[in-house]
């Protein structure tokens, strides 16, 4: 009996570390978006964190810019604990922000500030927060019905071109068009295009990602 309990208490010991690891604590240097920020940890390892579960408006969306805003005076330049799950495909880790006990993916949420990512929801209490801030009228749920789009959806018009500002200026033959803005990019790849081959300033954090309210 002895034996048994002594096996089970190191396997438990050996995988303290593994769900640690999980873990980062650290300061936030800079909020990208409602939903997106980075965090400098102990080690000194930067890293981006992706706030897991919810999606806050784009900055070129109504209240885009409330939104950074928020999470910015929430955070910015805070100590944090950010409960890590997987990185998505673009390398930032999808995570939980947790400050003095507080957790930021629901406040932002519950604020009107950000959706409920139900394509990618673990936390089913941000459906509720959700809902009690649109029958509440906060944040963005203040905004006219026709300001009003999830941004996912509003990425996905982007992206079939449907919300396309010029669609005169694409690159053609491989050449630089007359575009200079996010905004009037109809997709990723044409962002990403003009930013390897014609130098344009559009990756405001120097991560490697264009315009990142449509290459996410």
């Amino acid at each position: 009996m002895l034996r048994v309990n002594a096996t089970v208490f190191v396997v438990l010991i050996l995988s303290i570390p593994a769900a640690l690891a999980r873990n980062i604590h650290g300061r936030v240097v800079s909020v990208t978006d409602g939903d997106t920020i980075k965090v400098l940890s102990e080690n000194n390892t930067q890293t981006k964190i992706r706030l897991d579960g919810i999606d806050a408006p784009e900055k070129s969306q109504p209240f885009g810019g409330a939104s950074k805003k928020a999470l910015t005076k929430k955070i910015a330049g805070r100590d944090v604990l950010v409960l890590s799950k997987e990185k998505d495909r673009y390398g930032r880790t999808i995570g939980v922000v947790m400050l003095a006990g507080r957790n930021i993916n629901r406040e932002m949420v519950a604020e009107g500030y950000a959706w409920a990512y139900l394509k990618y929801l673990t936390d089913q209490r941000l459906i509720e927060l959700e809902s009690e801030a649109k029958a509440s009228m906060r944040g963005l749920w203040a905004l006219q019905s026709d300001q009003v789009q999830a941004p996912w959806e509003w990425r996905a018009d982007r992206r079939s071109g449907q919300a396309r500002s010029n669609t005169n200026n694409a690159p053609i033959d491989g050449r630089c068009g007359q575009k200079r803005t996010c905004s009037e990019m109809a997709s990723c790849s044409e962002a990403k295009f003009y930013l390897a081959k014609c130098g344009l300033p559009i990756d405001g954090d120097g991560d490697g990602v264009p315009c990142e309210s449509i290459c996410r």
